[in-house]
């Protein structure tokens, strides 16, 4: 398929609208529901990818409860593991006979890996529909103070899986989206040793404590950096971070290998791989502790991010 437009949508938008499709992800968070409980939102079919790791941790098994009770289909495998998420969607669009397809994916409690899988999907599908609407939901959690973290293990893209080195002979220009994990973007600047190095961050946030702690937690980059190279980006707006992401990435793609780094809120990690998507010699890494990530009882804030993607077979686009 072949990306065709985005836009911000609002949750009365969706309220009450029946979709084809409704994906979930059911693990250890109490937002892992919230998109569910009060929307009104309506599906021919639901699935949820329940995470075969953590399963007692925090309110996982009400969680999963909660979906049984809304008679969605579970799907379990590892937050590692993207092939599953491929064979599903392949399945489901195998047995689905309609033209236009709208879809709603709740992605606040997926992993890179799911979330690069599902992009993937849709920018190489190639079948039967004319068109496809993605409607990506994402809930936003409160800030918790950050523990402390277990060593970083990996770094790999996840836009390239079969590919996993820099395979450009063009110089290296990183952009790393700062998360409160600064032990993160020192281990792949270290790895990767850019020739240009732009960091962004979320401002204004959902609370200026979180804000505060990715300067202070992450001083020593920023300091080795130019001002010009230092770019906030204002968390609610989907617009907003796609418009600057897309015009940093249009000027340095022409002299660098573009390589960015989503550190910070999963809205930018969406964001990056629709850009690699429409853009496939910009690539996305994943920086990863192997599983051993401190567990976080995300609790979720009211007002959810919905970013609505179209898009429609190659013979529609000419």
């Amino acid at each position: 398929m072949d990306y065709n437009s985005s836009e911000q949508v609002n949750l009365t938008d969706i309220q009450g609208k029946h979709f084809d499709l409704i994906v979930a992800a059911s693990g250890y968070e109490k937002r892992c529901i919230s998109c569910f409980l009060n929307s009104n939102i309506i599906s021919s079919k639901k699935a949820v990818f329940a995470f075969k790791e953590k399963l007692s941790e925090l309110h996982r098994k009400e969680n999963d409860r909660f979906f049984k009770s809304r008679n969605f289909e579970f799907i379990t495998f590892s937050g590692e593991d993207a092939d599953p998420v491929i064979h599903f969607f392949q399945t489901y669009f195998n047995e689905c006979e309609k033209e236009n397809i709208e879809i709603l994916i709740d992605i606040s409690c997926m992993t890179k890996t799911w979330e690069a899988a599902i992009v993937q999907f849709f920018t190489d599908y190639e079948n039967l529909a004319k068109s496809i609407a993605v409607y990506f939901y994402y809930t936003p959690a409160e800030f918790n103070l950050p523990r402390k973290s277990k060593p970083v293990r990996t770094a790999v893209s996840i836009t390239r899986r079969d590919k996993p080195g820099v395979e450009s002979e063009k110089p290296v220009a990183m952009i790393i989206s700062l998360g409160v994990e600064s032990e993160k973007a020192e281990y792949i600047i270290n790895k990767l040793k850019p020739s240009q190095l732009i960091l962004m961050y979320a401002d204004p946030s959902y609370d200026k404590r979180y804000v505060e702690e990715i300067l202070k937690r992450n001083r020593k980059i920023i300091d080795k950096i130019e001002i010009r190279n230092f770019i906030n980006y204002p968390i609610d707006n989907i617009n907003a971070i796609s418009e600057k992401l897309v015009n940093l990435c249009i000027d340095l793609r022409l002299n660098f290998n573009v390589i960015i780094i989503p550190l910070g809120p999963k809205i930018f990690t969406l964001i990056s791989l629709l850009l690699a998507a429409r853009y496939p010699d910009i690539e996305i890494w994943r920086v990863s502790s192997g599983g051993g990530d401190p567990v976080y009882d995300r609790t979720p804030l009211p007002d959810p991010l919905i970013y609505k993607i179209s898009f429609i077979h190659d013979e529609e686009s000419i």
